[in-house]
């Protein structure tokens, strides 16, 4: 799992959109991703305000776990920073 994400990174932050892209363990099937620095925050976060949405690069994320682990994951309304968000993801 950890060469999954390291990879993900690399092509992620490799197109610019986001200066960070991690995942912290929290637990055997939990994990937290943290996206900072993407480009279009500053503006969608502070005009739409998000509450109860998934932030679009955690989706993709839980798309990749769920393709690589066979599994289902659950989906978990994101929290919106100023500059990015955090996402929990549980595997099922």
């Amino acid at each position: 799992m950890e060469y999954l994400v390291s990879e993900a990174y690399i092509h992620i932050k490799g197109i610019r959109i986001v200066g960070e892209f991690r995942f912290e363990k929290l637990g055997s099937e939990r994990y937290v991703l943290r996206v900072d620095g993407c480009v279009w925050a500053s503006h969608i976060h502070a005009e739409l305000k998000p509450e109860d949405v998934t932030c679009p690069f955690a989706l993709l994320a839980m798309s990749i776990f769920e393709k690589v682990l066979n599994g289902k994951v659950r989906v978990a309304d994101s929290e919106y920073f100023k500059t990015g968000t955090r996402t929990r993801i549980e595997l099922l």
